[in-house]
């Protein structure tokens, strides 16, 4: 058809499945609503452990550095706690770091 690139079908689609890629990756990493969760901080902001103890929450284990954390809490909110405490990303920490949270050990 005049007008028509020939790829642009084929950039559309892969545009597409890069955002249902997004969307699935982002619904997997959203943090359960009571449990541990994985705490990352700009390496650039105060430490990880600092984050979780502004927001009142108890750490787990350290992660991989001093920007990643593993915390919990029992109080509602503490999620939006820790992003109002300066953290950059809070998602569930089997899928952030490899941990085996249940049993404390790497996979």
């Amino acid at each position: 058809m005049p007008g028509r690139r020939p790829g642009g079908v084929l950039c559309k689609l892969l545009f597409n499945a890069a955002l249902i890629a997004a969307a699935l990756a982002i619904t997997v990493a959203i943090p359960p609503g009571n449990g541990p969760v994985a705490v990352f901080a700009a390496p650039w902001s105060v430490g990880a452990a600092e984050i979780v103890a502004q927001a009142g929450g108890k750490l787990v284990r350290p992660g991989r550095s001093p920007w990643i954390i593993v915390a919990v809490s029992d109080d509602d909110g503490f999620v939006g706690r820790l992003y109002r405490a300066g953290a950059i990303l809070v998602t569930d920490p089997r899928y952030a770091i490899g941990c085996d949270v249940e049993r404390g050990q790497s996979r």
